[in-house]
C-alpha cells in the first residue's frame, strides 16, 4: 500500500465516521497573545451608545476640551480633557446632565465658557458649560403656521401648519441663534417630510431665547446650518 493510498483511506474513514454521527472534528485556534500595554494608545471610555455630536471650541480657555453629546446615561453633554494622557472627564467644565423630560440630545453649539446651546428631540437648552447651570429650556415642538401652497415631500398639500420635528442644526451670528428642524412626518420607507424650518431666536444678555421668526426652507429635512460672512 502506497503512502498516498494509506492517507486517502484514513481521510475517507474520518469522513465516514463524522457523517454517521459517531464523532466530530473540532479545530481550535490558539488564543491570541496578550496585547503589549507599552504600545497601546491612550483611550477614553464614553458611556453612550450613540454619541450624537462632538464640539471642540476655538475659544480661549476651552481649546483643550471636547464636549461630547451623549444620548444615553448620562444623557447630556460630557466635557473631556483631551490634553490629559490618558484623556479624562474634565475637572474644569461640568458639561450638562439633561433635565428629565427634555428629550434625546442631538446637536451642540458652544459659544463661550458661560454660554452653550443643546438641541434635543423636543427642546433647545441654553446652559453654562462650566458649572452646568441651565438658563432656559425652550419647547421646539409647537405647530408653526404657514401660508397655503406648500407641499410635503410626496407632493401632497402641507396645509396651514407644520409640526416641527428632529432639531438638526445650530448656528449663531452675534446674538441671533438659528435652529433647523427636519420636520419628518414619517421616517420609515418611503419617508415623508414637510418643508423644513429654521427657527430664529434673539439671545438676551442673560442667555435666554426669544423667538423672532421662522424661515420655511425651499426643500425638505435640512440637516445642518453653517454661517457664511455673517
Amino acid at each position: 500500500m502506497t503512502k498516498f493510498t494509506k492517507n486517502f483511506l484514513i481521510i475517507m474513514m474520518m469522513l465516514f465516521t463524522i457523517s454517521c454521527g459517531h464523532s466530530e472534528l473540532i479545530t481550535e485556534l490558539p488564543p491570541p497573545p496578550p496585547p503589549d500595554s507599552s504600545v497601546l494608545p491612550p483611550s477614553f471610555s464614553l458611556a453612550s451608545d450613540f454619541p450624537a455630536d462632538i464640539v471642540m471650541p476655538n475659544v480661549d480657555g476651552m481649546k483643550s476640551t471636547a464636549f461630547i453629546v451623549s444620548t444615553s446615561s448620562p444623557a447630556g453633554v460630557i466635557a473631556v480633557d483631551i490634553d490629559a494622557n490618558p484623556m479624562k472627564v474634565s475637572t474644569k467644565f461640568k458639561g450638562l446632565i439633561s433635565p428629565t423630560g427634555s428629550g434625546i440630545p442631538s446637536r451642540l453649539l458652544v459659544v463661550g465658557t458661560d454660554e452653550a446651546f443643546l438641541t434635543t428631540s423636543n427642546s433647545i437648552i441654553s446652559f453654562n458649560p462650566t458649572d452646568s447651570a441651565i438658563y432656559q429650556t425652550v419647547d421646539i415642538l409647537p405647530l408653526v403656521s404657514i401660508p397655503s401652497g406648500y407641499k410635503n415631500s410626496d407632493g401632497t398639500d402641507t396645509g396651514l401648519s407644520i409640526k416641527p420635528t428632529f432639531p438638526s442644526g445650530l448656528a449663531i451670528i452675534g446674538d441671533t441663534l438659528f435652529v433647523a428642524t427636519s420636520n419628518y412626518i414619517k421616517t420609515q420607507t418611503p419617508a415623508l417630510a414637510a418643508p423644513g424650518t429654521v427657527h430664529v431666536y434673539s439671545v438676551s444678555a442673560n442667555h435666554t431665547l426669544n423667538k423672532v421668526l421662522i424661515i420655511i426652507t425651499s426643500a425638505y429635512n435640512p440637516t445642518g446650518l453653517s454661517v457664511r460672512n455673517n
